[in-house]
């Protein structure tokens, strides 16, 4: 119970992950499976499914959106203020976290890369909001190829060749008809 009562936040946390990805899995599996249906193709394992180009572009271009958010306003709380707002400075008022940690470079209680400075010393100051917006890129590009992927297997349907995940940034792909969520199909841009 120990390891429960230490840890709850990142256990319930990844709990509610696993149970939203499940659920996103299944739905779209599901949808998956009809769309192949009208195309008179078997049906696929969930296993098969999540080793497509759909569930691949869906997952993250969900995860772009969502890193593109917290990162805009991982920064933008830094700049800006709203009265009344917990995620807000006070208006008016120093914080504690304005003060630059460069300027206690000696206190033996600062963290290394405080006591380091230079480079290292930026990177730590701006570790949030540079991860944050590593992990949207990441999601961006895995998106796009996911995208490319879908878009290769309907072409194949078709019996076109396949699509390049640059063309995905380009061109909508099946011009302007929607996928089954009702999103343009393999746009990349978070939605």
């Amino acid at each position: 119970m120990h390891i429960l009562r230490e840890n709850g936040l990142t256990l319930a946390l990844l709990g509610l992950f696993a149970l939203s990805i499940l659920g996103q899995a299944l739905a779209e599996w599901r949808s998956y499976d009809q769309e192949r249906a009208l195309h008179h193709e078997a049906a696929v394992t969930l296993r098969s499914y999540l080793m497509t180009g759909d569930f691949i572009s869906t997952v993250f271009e969900n995860w772009g959106s969502e890193f593109l958010q917290m990162g805009a306003l991982a920064v933008l709380t830094v700049f800006l203020r709203q009265k009344g707002s917990p995620e807000s400075k006070t208006l008016g008022e120093p914080e504690p976290e304005d003060e630059w940690p460069g300027a206690r470079r000696n206190d033996s209680e600062m963290p290394w890369p405080v006591r380091r400075g230079s480079v290292v010393l930026w990177l730590y100051s701006h570790s949030l909001s540079t991860a944050l917006f590593l992990l949207f890129a990441l999601s961006f590009a895995l998106h796009a190829v996911g995208s490319a992927w879908k878009a290769s297997e309907e072409a194949a349907r078709h019996g076109s060749g396949p699509v390049a995940w640059s063309n995905i940034l380009e061109v909508p792909s099946s011009g302007s008809s929607r996928s089954r969520t009702g999103r343009a199909s393999s746009s990349p841009w978070p939605s």
